[in-house]
C-alpha cells in the first residue's frame, strides 16, 4: 500500500495549482497548521522536498512537479468514481476527504475473496479490521457495499466500483514512487541564479543551455535585480547564488564570494564619437571627459564607484550630465544612438565581440580589472544542481580565457 494518503494528494495538487499553502488550505477547508503537518509528513515519508519558498509563493521542486502530475491523475480518478457512485444526486462527498487507502484495499480484498475472512487472510489483518474498514466507507459515503449471504459477502455495485478504483490508484501511486526512485541518481531540482547588471550575463545563458541539454529535468531560473534585492532573495532561499561583480571586503559576513573570472573597465563610445580616437594615460584627459555626457550605472554599484573615483583623484568634479541605466544592453544601445561615453566592464571575449557601431577608447585606466563571481550564503551548501551550474560556468570561462590568451 502506498505511504501517501489521499488528503496529502489533494493538498499537493492544490498547492501546485494555487502556488500557496495558505490558499490551498482555504480551498480544501483545512487549517494552515493541518496543511503544514500533512505536507511535512509526506516529505518526511518520501525523503524529498516537494515545495520551496519562491518569488511568488510555494514553488514546486522537480520531485514536487513529478508527483503533482500523478496526483492530478489520482484526483481525476477519484472524481470520475464519485460521479459514477453518486450519479443523479445533487451533492456528493469529496472522495479524497472521505476515503483512506487501507479501507479501499479492504474493500478490494473482500470483493476478490468473497468474504471478510478471506480478505483478512490475504492482507494479513484480522477480520475486525476488515469489517471496520468496510463500515468506515459505508458510513462516510452512505452507500451499501455488500450483501451478506450464507456463502460470504456479495459485492454490490459501489463495492465493485471502489475495488476498481483501488486498482487504478495502486497503479498511479506505483508509477509516482517509481519515478521518484529513478530520480535518486540524477541531478534534478532547480537552479535559480540572480543576475546583477553590468556583468557578463551571457555566460549564464550559455551554462543554462548546457544544463538543459545534459539534465532536461532541471528547472532553470534567471532573475535580474539589484544587489540589495538579490541578496535578500538569497537569504530567503529564493535563489541559489548571485552572479556579478564581487564586493570583496564590503560584502556582508554571511555571504561567500567565489571568483569566476575577470572583467575590465572600459570607456565605450559610438564608433564616430568625437573622442573615439583618444588614447593614452587618463589624467591629462580628465578635463575633456568632465565636459562629456556619460552613460553610467546607478549609485551603489561597483562600476559607478570606480567611475567616481577616477575624478576624485583630480581637482575636477565628476560630469554633471549623465544617464543612469541599469541594463547593460540598454546602455550599449544608448551609447550607439547618442554622443555620450560610457563606463562599462567587459570580459576578454565580450570586448573582442564588441558590436560594430561601438568602440573602446584606448585609455589606460588605473587598476581596471574587476572580479566577477558567484555570491552565496556562507553557511549553506549548494545543492547538486547549483554545484553543477558553478562547475560548468568555470569550464566555460576557463576555455575562453585560453582562447583569449
Amino acid at each position: 500500500m502506498s505511504p501517501i494518503e489521499l488528503r496529502q494528494v489533494a493538498l499537493v495538487a492544490a498547492m501546485a495549482r494555487l502556488r500557496s499553502q495558505k490558499a490551498a488550505a482555504e480551498a480544501l477547508n483545512i487549517s494552515q497548521t493541518a496543511a503544514s503537518r500533512r505536507l511535512r509528513a509526506l516529505e518526511d515519508s518520501l525523503g524529498v522536498e516537494l515545495f520551496r519558498r519562491g518569488w511568488d509563493g510555494a514553488e514546486l521542486t522537480h520531485a514536487g512537479e513529478a508527483l503533482a502530475r500523478e496526483f492530478t491523475l489520482i484526483l481525476l480518478a477519484l472524481e470520475e468514481t464519485g460521479a459514477e457512485l453518486f450519479a443523479g444526486r445533487s451533492s456528493a462527498p469529496a472522495l479524497w476527504a472521505s476515503l483512506k487507502l487501507r479501507d479501499l484495499e479492504a474493500v478490494r480484498a473482500t470483493v476478490a475473496n468473497g468474504s471478510v475472512s478471506g480478505a483478512a487472510a490475504a492482507l494479513g489483518k484480522t477480520q475486525p479490521e476488515i469489517s471496520r474498514s468496510i463500515a468506515q466507507i459505508d458510513d462516510h459515503l452512505g452507500l451499501p457495499l455488500f450483501r451478506r449471504r450464507r456463502t460470504g459477502m456479495e459485492p454490490l455495485a459501489a463495492a465493485t466500483r471502489l475495488a476498481r478504483l483501488s486498482d487504478e490508484l495502486d497503479a498511479l501511486f506505483d508509477r509516482a514512487l517509481r519515478n521518484l526512485q529513478e530520480m535518486q541518481n540524477q541531478i534534478f531540482g532547480r537552479v535559480a541564479v540572480g543576475l546583477l547588471p553590468f556583468s557578463e550575463q551571457t555566460y549564464v545563458m550559455r551554462v543554462f543551455a548546457q544544463l538543459t541539454t545534459r539534465y532536461p529535468r532541471l528547472r532553470l531560473i534567471a532573475m535580474p535585480g539589484s544587489y540589495a534585492s538579490l541578496v535578500e532573495a538569497l537569504r530567503r532561499g529564493e535563489i541559489d547564488c548571485v552572479i556579478g561583480v564581487c564586493r570583496g571586503d564590503t560584502a556582508a559576513p554571511d555571504l561567500l564570494e567565489e571568483p569566476l573570472f575577470e572583467e575590465t573597465f572600459v570607456i565605450i563610445g559610438n564608433r564616430n564619437h568625437p573622442l573615439a580616437e583618444l588614447s593614452g594615460a587618463l589624467p591629462p584627459l580628465i578635463p575633456r571627459f568632465a565636459k562629456t555626457s556619460w552613460v553610467i550605472a546607478p549609485h551603489g554599484t561597483p562600476i559607478r564607484s570606480y567611475f567616481e573615483r577616477l575624478f576624485e583623484n583630480s581637482d575636477i568634479a565628476p560630469p554633471a550630465h549623465s544617464c543612469e541605466i541599469l541594463s547593460f544592453s540598454s546602455a550599449e544601445q544608448m551609447l550607439a544612438e547618442s554622443s555620450s561615453l560610457g563606463m562599462l566592464s567587459y570580459s576578454c571575449r565580450a570586448l573582442q565581440a564588441l558590436r560594430p557601431d561601438l568602440r573602446a577608447l584606448a585609455i589606460q585606466l588605473p587598476q581596471p580589472t574587476v572580479q566577477i563571481g558567484a555570491t552565496r550564503l556562507a553557511r549553506v551548501d549548494l545543492n547538486p544542481a547549483a554545484s553543477e551550474f558553478i562547475a560548468l560556468f568555470r569550464a566555460i570561462v576557463d576555455e575562453e580565457a585560453r582562447v583569449c590568451a
